[in-house]
């Protein structure tokens, strides 16, 4: 009984040990998952914490992740920013055009007010499409997504796309290509 005795207390101590052991080894872990369930959704600060360099990569990649979300939500925060502030102006103008329109005094004069408060929102709606392809543009400038294309038939494509619209505000256009593929490495929606 004496040796069995002796077996279980050393099995118990052992266990023990272990135990104690993972559970020190793991507390800095247990601080990390701890700190990070602590924050708020909009807080992706640095994690500065102590942790066991089996893990420090994994807190780095974190790390340069929370940064890339930061960059991605101030980016876009000045691009609602500037679109609010360039839309702002022709929008007010247009409802300048409609309430000038409303309380024309002849038809001619309402009619006149219209066609300026059409062409008033058809500016509008060219500028509010070129901030998004700006801002399409410059998502997609990190990409870097670079395939081989024949810049003839892109180029073709535009023109063609850009005829109609061209023709219709009574300019010349025209368009020629070398007739062969012209390959480059570019990325498509950019170069469009």
């Amino acid at each position: 009984y004496q040796s069995a005795a002796l077996i279980a207390i050393l099995v118990v101590s052992v266990v023990l040990a272990m135990w104690i052991s993972v559970n020190r080894g793991l507390r800095p872990l247990l601080d990390l998952e701890d700190a990070i369930a602590a924050r708020s959704s909009d807080d992706l600060g640095t994690i500065r914490r102590k942790v066991p360099r089996e893990v420090a990569g994994i807190v780095r990649t974190l790390n340069t992740l929370f940064e890339q979300v930061n960059e991605a939500i101030r980016t876009r925060d000045t691009f609602i920013s500037n679109a609010a502030h360039q839309l702002r102006n022709p929008v007010a103008g247009m409802l300048a055009l409609a309430e000038a329109a409303e309380s024309a005094p002849t038809d001619a004069l309402r009619r006149a007010r219209v066609r300026e408060l059409r062409d008033s929102a058809a500016r509008t709606a060219r500028l509010t499409q070129q901030m998004l392809a700006f801002e399409t543009v410059r998502g997609r400038a990190d990409d870097r997504a670079l395939t081989p294309l024949d810049l003839d038939a892109l180029v073709t494509e535009v023109a063609t796309r850009n005829a109609g619209r061209a023709l219709g505000a009574g300019i010349a256009f025209d368009f020629t290509g070398p007739g062969y593929a012209v390959c480059v490495q570019a990325d498509r929606v950019l170069l469009a």
